[in-house]
């Protein structure tokens, strides 16, 4: 009890996030007392996750002036009496984490200002000031936890507008270079959870330049000093698609350059069994930013090379030419739908004829022979049962069972959705036309078991419980995948953890129906590199050469010009009814939880202007009574997203709010007029 004034203990999510907390770390050479100027990666910021003794409280509390990280400045203050900390690693901590993944976290409370400006001022430089009065310098062990607090911040695209003004922005990015400026660069480069990009990107802010940059024999070297920071070759080849065909291998993928002073031009080539084929550049994508600034670019490339049918082996790298030297990336990397990655060293890809695997540096690509499907199953299965990973266990099941039921099957499958809670858009205007006039086709339509929608969804076709083991099962077995939205859950309910699948959801065919005219640039989410459409229906040719023309790499082969399924159900039955359907704003919401589609409010939603103009004009006696007196009534039916929470909207009495599970085909109809914003809702009714 003497050496340690606080313990603490590991920290497990569940709910929308599951796994172990990524400073977990410090508990894998089990219960013990740590000396943090040894061991000064041992970070520690949570106060919910410890026990600390009842007197290192006396005139401590809460800065009333922080909403985030009030308990890590707590922290870091007890830790400064004794610089130790206690841990216990058979003790767990749950924790619930509704946001789904690191970027969504990043997005959801950069959203909120107090994110800015008061985190900087009274945490990370209050701590900073706090020990260099205290002890007349930063230990390492605080400058490793900052800098990991910090990296959610480099790690942050944009800042959103109309969060904080231009002039905060300014003061911000000012006090992110105060603090790094008292972080040492051996602890920047040291971080475990900030890739390299992000490294490189803190020494720019802190020094206000690049590295220096020197050409080297087979790679590109930055240098701060005498001390290499990085390497070009260290830049992995990252795969993002592949497919095997009789005679042939087709990549795509992207090799990143960073950081540039200048444009700097290159070019890409395949070595496949030592014959060197040069390969097509493919647009750069867009480029990864941190804070509104470009810290990394991409050389595109595509590649069809031949294979020889029973020729045995092919072995495959890349090579890139730049700045006048040629230079081997040391690994490969793999998108999400990539066929094979990473995760497991028994991966493997089976598919017209070719084994396509990962051998540290090279690809294989094997000629199929007897029981090489049989042989490379049991040794992934072997793996899976063997690391014993989230989920590994019921994988290892579900891959015994997929082969069995592929043989049992008869029919085609097909699954269909909307929302997770709601049916009535485009995903059930064609589940009703595929039970009607395609029987041949086993459509089952994917909906949350506990919503209104199940039942009457249930009454016109199969329904699969969203979510549910069948539902995953399923859609391993299925055809298509086709949907009204387009989470990645939809495609891939598996969500982090979909490694043991790779193989099979590569081969899955995901068609996006759409829930709106796209009359806007979305490519940034909807490109072929972050959903890799099979199929995109379009309702409209302007839409549909606006898709071809734009950023999301899309061909005619995958933008299909058919118009909406739900256009098909719309009808008339007009009454005396306005009806106001403003759309949501991304900015005035918090996290979103997948299982109950459902956003939290943004903190700053109450004093926002959207809420204050849809309440006046709700509130309007003018255009009350005016409705009153011609004999119409007033609807409010915001966005699906703010339904939830129409509440917060001050309406008159005369306002009817609308069932929110009221179908919009039977909205439009009863409308005499519809009032948006820049809803597409505006399409529908229109058309």
């Amino acid at each position: 009890l003497t050496e340690t004034d606080i313990v603490s203990i590991p920290m497990i999510f569940f709910d929308g996030q599951q796994g172990s907390h990524l400073l977990n770390y410090k508990y894998n050479r089990g219960s013990r007392v740590i000396d943090l100027d040894r061991e000064w990666t041992c970070a520690q910021l949570s106060l919910s996750s410890a026990f600390v003794k009842r007197e290192c409280f006396e005139g401590l509390q809460f800065d009333s002036r922080l909403h985030y990280a009030e308990d890590a400045q707590l922290v870091q203050r007890i830790l400064s009496h004794k610089c130790t900390l206690g841990v216990v690693a058979t003790g767990t901590y749950l924790y619930r984490r509704r946001s789904v993944g690191e970027r969504s976290a990043i997005q959801q409370t950069g959203h909120c200002p107090d994110w800015y400006l008061p985190y900087m001022r009274y945490f990370c430089l209050e701590t900073i000031r706090f020990y260099t009065d205290e002890y007349g310098y930063v230990p390492r062990f605080v400058q490793y936890t900052l800098m990991y607090d910090l990296q959610w911040r480099i790690k942050q695209e944009e800042i959103p507008s109309g969060v904080i003004t231009e002039e905060e922005k300014t003061q911000y990015l000012s006090l992110i270079r105060e603090a790094l400026s008292q972080i040492e660069d051996g602890v920047i480069a040291v971080q475990r959870h900030l890739s390299i990009e992000y490294r490189l990107f803190a020494m720019k802010l802190k020094y206000g330049c690049l590295p220096e940059r020197i050409v080297r024999e087979n790679d590109l070297v930055l240098r701060i000093g005498t001390d290499t920071v990085f390497k070009q070759s260290d830049c992995n080849c990252h795969i993002e698609m592949a497919e095997l065909n009789a005679d042939s291998v087709m990549l795509e993928g992207r090799i990143a350059l960073f950081p540039q002073n200048g444009e700097r031009e290159h070019r890409i080539e395949a070595v496949l069994d030592g014959k060197v084929y040069p390969c097509e550049a493919v647009d750069d994508r867009r480029p990864l930013k941190a804070l509104g600034e470009t810290v990394l670019t991409y050389a595109g490339f595509r590649v069809t090379l031949p294979l020889k049918p029973k020729s045995g082996r092919h072995t495959l790298w890349f090579v890139m030419h730049t700045d006048g030297v040629t230079v081997r990336p040391r690994t490969f990397s793999f998108g999400p739908f990539a066929p094979i990655g990473r995760e497991y060293t028994s991966a493997y890809y089976l598919k017209n004829g070719w084994r396509l695997t990962l051998d540290d540096e090279r690809l294989l690509i094997d000629a199929q022979t007897p029981g090489m499907r049989r042989q490379s199953e049991r040794a992934f299965l072997r793996e899976l049962w063997t690391k014993n990973r989230h989920g590994a266990h019921k994988a290892v099941l579900v891959r015994l069972a997929i082969p069995v039921l592929r043989a049992l099957r008869r029919r085609p499958l097909w699954l269909i959705s909307d929302r997770a809670a709601k049916a009535g858009d485009n995903g059930e205007a064609f589940f009703r036309y595929m039970r009607e006039h395609h029987r041949e086709i086993d459509a089952r339509f994917v909906i949350n078991a506990d919503c209104a929608d199940y039942a009457a969804m249930k009454a016109v076709g199969p329904v699969l419980k969203r979510d549910s083991l069948k539902h995953k099962l399923y859609l391993l077995l299925s055809d298509y995948v086709i949907s009204s939205q387009a989470e990645s859950e939809i495609y891939n309910p598996f969500r982090k953890h979909f490694a043991p699948y790779r193989d099979i959801l590569a081969d899955n065919r995901f068609i996006f129906l759409q829930h709106g005219v796209t009359k806007d640039d979305i490519s940034n989410w909807m490109n072929r590199y972050n959903k890799n459409l099979y199929g995109f229906i379009m309702a409209a040719r302007p839409e549909y050469q606006s898709i071809l023309d734009g950023r999301y790499y899309y061909t005619e082969k995958e933008v299909w010009l058919t118009g909406f399924p739900r256009f098909d159900r719309l009808y008339h039955a007009e009454e005396k009814i306005i009806t106001i359907m403003p759309t949501w704003r991304r900015y005035l919401m918090g996290a979103w939880n997948y299982q109950t589609d459902r956003w939290t409010l943004a903190p700053q939603f109450s004093e926002s202007r959207y809420l204050e103009f849809y309440s006046r004009l709700l509130t309007d006696q003018r255009l009350l009574d005016t409705a009153e007196r011609l004999g119409y009534r007033i609807d409010f039916l915001p966005h699906p997203t703010i339904v939830p929470h129409s509440a917060c909207f001050h309406a008159d009495e005369r306002v009817h709010m609308p069932d929110p599970q009221d179908a919009y085909r039977d909205v439009y109809a009863r409308s005499r007029l519809v009032i948006t914003d820049y809803s597409s809702a505006g399409f529908d009714f229109a058309y």
